[in-house]
């Protein structure tokens, strides 16, 4: 009898993994073309998305190396 309880909760813990799995792929998925669509706007050549090409919104104040390595990527390109 103990086998058929087994049975009976793998097959009610296996649909919870696969959906846990799906959430968690379909998350991924979403946040790497969410990034892939930002640096696209960003360093694309495009009018559309010059406000995003501000380097002082990515930089901190004191740190001036990363301000004109980001203010040359987004003129040079």
């Amino acid at each position: 009898m103990n086998s058929l309880k087994d049975i009976s909760s793998q097959a009610r813990i296996r649909p919870w993994i696969i959906n846990l799995v799906l959430v968690l792929l379909s998350t991924l998925i979403s946040f790497v073309a969410a990034e892939y669509i930002f640096r696209w706007a960003m360093f694309s050549g495009g009018p559309r998305f010059e406000n995003l090409r501000q380097p002082k919104l990515y930089t901190d104040r004191f740190s001036e190396d990363d301000f004109f390595k980001l203010k040359y990527l987004f003129t040079h390109r």
